[in-house]
């Protein structure tokens, strides 16, 4: 479970959870192939995204 911190800024991952969470979207498991959520907590939302064609990250993203 992550910490609630209202004073930080929400990254790009704390968004997609939000909107693929909000979605009430399966979070599938396995390798997202967007590099910069390899190996992330974000991994599956980043999987979930590309599902359904997001295109919120890119390669080499800081925060995600």
């Amino acid at each position: 479970m992550g910490l609630f911190r209202p004073t930080d800024n929400a990254t790009l991952a704390d968004i997609l959870k939000m909107v693929i969470l909000g979605a009430k979207r399966p979070i599938p498991s396995g390798i997202p192939s967007n590099l910069s959520a390899q190996g992330t907590w974000a991994s599956g939302y980043a999987n979930a995204a590309a599902q359904l064609k997001f295109s919120l990250f890119r390669n080499n993203l800081e925060n995600v």
